[in-house]
């Protein structure tokens, strides 16, 4: 492989096995594990998944009725695993953002679970409270 180019494989982390079809294409364990979603059952997964010396990167927080979590220390210690929250982006990034979405080149669409009338707003405001959508738009 080139030098500065990764591997990247996509795995549907809600199917049975996921941690045996990352180890399947990588019976050593991945690099590297995002988790980008609110199931706190998702750091214990990805930590099975990475490799001796990989990471596994909270790119979203669970919810508070999930907390605390509890995480092998010793196998943090052991296999030499990293456990590395991450949080934003810069100005610059949010601004390519939104001009690969302006651009069409990034369809954001299925992220709209919700429309409502600008009459209609407080409920939109409730279900974005309750996490019951996903984002809600508000058209007039």
């Amino acid at each position: 492989m080139a030098e500065g180019v990764m591997d990247v494989e996509c795995v549907n982390a809600s199917s049975k096995d996921a941690i045996g079809e990352v180890r399947s294409l990588s019976p050593s364990g991945v690099d590297v594990a995002i988790i980008a979603c609110r199931d706190a059952s998702a750091t214990h997964d990805a930590m099975r998944m990475v490799g001796k010396n990989g990471r596994v990167c909270l790119f979203s927080g669970a919810p508070p009725e999930h907390m605390p979590l509890c995480i092998d220390t010793n196998e943090l210690h052991y296999t030499q695993k990293q456990l590395i929250g991450a949080y934003g982006c810069t100005s610059v990034q949010n601004q390519r953002a939104v001009e690969l979405m302006a651009s069409g080149k990034v369809d954001v669409g299925w992220l709209i679970t919700h429309r409502i009338s600008l009459d209609d707003v407080e409920e939109g405001i409730e279900l974005a409270e309750n996490r019951e959508s996903m984002k809600v738009v508000v058209e007039y």
